[in-house]
């Protein structure tokens, strides 16, 4: 999981190291390639030019900010893996009990969701939900149990 700033738009991962970085977005039309441009990069120089720093990034992880907060106050991004017990859990037979169910959330018919191989719901404020990781870095939070 990673701090996003508070008008972070996206994040996604770097193509030169894997580190995580939010900003801006920029595609290039012509070669595809996927930017994020850091708020806090760009500046002016000794010589008062202003210059931009961008960051390829590797296109499948880039998420966009959801505008939604969990229980902590951090901002949730699309790919975010949340867990929460608003919904209970699924049995997988369509039987619903209570305790805690984990979600990834995507971007879906224009719209933020909480996702899951049994269940999808639209994303809302919710104080009880709690990012604990995301697709990418731990896709293994989402595996059957």
């Amino acid at each position: 999981m990673t701090n996003i700033s508070e008008r972070a738009l996206y994040r996604g991962k770097r193509e030169d190291n894997g580190e995580w970085v939010d900003g801006y977005l920029m595609v290039n039309d012509i070669t595809k390639e996927t930017y994020i441009i850091p708020q806090y990069l760009s500046i002016y120089n000794e010589e008062a030019t202003y210059r931009v720093y961008a960051f390829e990034v590797i296109p499948d992880t880039v998420g966009q900010c959801t505008g939604v907060k969990d229980k902590r106050k951090v901002i949730i991004m699309e790919h975010d893996i949340i867990e929460t017990p608003k919904y209970g859990r699924e049995n997988g037979k369509g039987q619903n009990y209570s305790g805690k169910d984990r979600f990834v959330v995507e971007y879906e018919n224009g719209t933020y969701v909480l996702k899951n191989n049994q269940r999808t719901f639209p994303l809302r404020p919710d104080y009880t939900a709690e990012i604990i990781g995301n697709i990418h870095d731990n896709p293994d939070l989402m595996e059957e149990k």
